[in-house]
């Protein structure tokens, strides 16, 4: 897609924030990561992530992460809690990491049992997508036979806590995974969940290049699919339907938005 920098022209840049993506592809990390910085208003420059050799990112950035974001000429950040905290450090939008120690721990833990690997609800769904540990993602990410066994009840239990975490934050009157207010927690959950839980195409449009992986999102286990509760899709559909928090189309097109 046209609005996607190429991988060199943006690592050779001193301004500005360039963060890589796959045009069209929903990669949850990138959509989480995206999602971030759009919450904080900061503008990102799209570019376009190597799908096939990735030699040259990896000569450029010293890793083959994707997303991986580069602000001026600082050295580029490859995982979701640098890039959080890139995003705080440059954002004017909510605050989405408190400063209370314990609000901030708590924040920080749920964003990784969403994102976290190994562990988080991603990093889970992804293993049970492998089917087997000769796949070549398995093989790419040392995911063992083992490993995806074990997957759809480690994914059950990541819902359970998370709906047992919404319910009693609905006690308190708040619909917010940590206190009364939009925290980087909700940002990471909602976009997490997509993984289990595609939302519709006014959402998350289903470009030709993504349709495939889309569909095996919404694929999931009985006892996963079960336990994707109601409470679980009000609260995706509250934040990933909030265009101040989210803004899945504009990432997978390359769209770079401006903010007042």
């Amino acid at each position: 897609m046209a609005g996607f920098m190429p991988l060199k022209e943006a690592a050779a840049m001193k301004e500005g924030l360039r963060v890589t993506g796959v045009p069209g592809l929903p990669g949850i990390w990138i959509v989480a990561v995206k999602n971030l910085y759009h919450a904080k208003k900061v503008p990102v420059i799209h570019v376009a992530h190597p799908t096939g050799d990735q030699e040259e990112l990896y000569q450029l950035t010293a890793q083959r992460s994707n997303p991986t974001s580069w602000w001026a000429d600082e050295a580029p950040r490859s995982s979701w809690l640098e890039q959080l905290h890139l995003a705080e450090r440059l954002g004017s939008g909510p605050q989405l990491v408190p400063e209370d120690p314990a609000a901030r721990a708590e924040v920080i833990g749920l964003c990784h049992l969403a994102l976290g690997s190994p562990g988080g609800l991603a990093y889970e769904k992804r293993n049970i997508m492998m089917g087997n540990s000769s796949s070549p993602f398995a093989i790419k990410y040392k995911v063992t036979d083992e490993m995806i066994k074990l997957a759809p009840q480690r994914t059950v239990a990541l819902l359970n806590h998370v709906h047992g975490v919404l319910e009693k934050q609905k006690a308190k009157g708040s619909n917010f995974l940590v206190g009364s207010s939009v925290t980087a927690a909700d940002i990471c959950w909602a976009s997490a969940l997509v993984i289990v839980a595609p939302p519709g195409e006014e959402l998350l449009p289903r470009h030709e290049s993504g349709k495939g992986l889309i569909g095996a999102f919404g694929q999931n286990p009985p006892e996963v699919q079960s336990a994707i509760t109601p409470l679980i899709l009000e609260h995706q559909q509250l934040i990933l339907g909030d265009k101040e928090l989210s803004d899945i189309p504009s990432m997978l097109e390359g769209t770079t938005n401006s903010y007042s």
